[in-house]
Parts: C-alpha cells; structure tokens; sequence
C-alpha cells in the first residue's frame, strides 16, 4: 500500500522533475538579445561576454547555464512555471525583482524578444 502512494506521489510530481525547457537553446537566444552573441561584448554596466553577466554574477554561479538552472529551480518556490519566457525575465531582472512581480516594459519587451528566437526554427 505504501508503494502505491509513493508511485502516486511520482507520477504527480514527475512532470515538474523534468525541464520542459532547452537550456541551451534558451541560452543562444538570450545571447542574441543581449549582445548578438558577441563574447568580447561588454556592457554599460560591466556586463561581460555574449551573456553580459554581471562580474558578481559570474563570481556567484559560474556559468550563464548555471544561473539558469538556479532559476529554474527558484521560479515554481515563488509562483511561477519556468517556461523561456519567465526565465528570460529572471535572467534580465534577477529573482528577486520578479518575485516582487517588479516588472517594467522593457522587461517584457526583452522576455519577448528572447522567446521569439528561442521559438523559432
């Protein structure tokens, strides 16, 4: 009996345990928008590399992919699906502005932008 209500248990939860999204592909888009998928490109800010990840971002993750995955597992702790574009938008604003639900245009517009390459063929 209590294998059939931890079989249960997996078969709800299964489909969140595995990403819908293609990370590397999401990435290539979000190299797109940001800087043409330049990797000497540097930002107003201090953005670097084709991603313009912040030094202090870098220095924290890693890797552009790792802060995805980061993402992708903080998105469903505060209420929304990780799908490219909330993503998009985690990795433009940072979780924290997201799950305040601080949102300008030009986030949506970036979001946009990211999904409408990684959507096309």
């Amino acid at each position: 009996m209590l294998t059939v209500r931890y079989l249960i248990l997996f078969l709800l939860l299964a489909p969140r345990l595995v990403s819908q999204v293609d990370e590397a592909r999401l990435l290539r888009a979000i190299s797109a928008v940001e800087s043409n998928c330049n990797p000497a490109a540097v930002g107003s800010h201090g953005e670097r590399g084709a991603e313009q990840m912040l030094p202090a971002m870098r220095r924290h993750y890693g890797t552009p992919m790792a802060m995805l995955h980061d993402l992708e597992r903080q998105l469903p702790r505060i209420g929304i699906d990780p799908t490219p574009y909330t993503l998009a938008l985690g990795y433009h604003l940072g979780i924290t502005k997201l799950a305040r639900r601080e949102i300008p245009d030009s986030a949506v517009a970036y979001a946009q932008r990211v999904r409408a390459i990684y959507i096309s063929p």
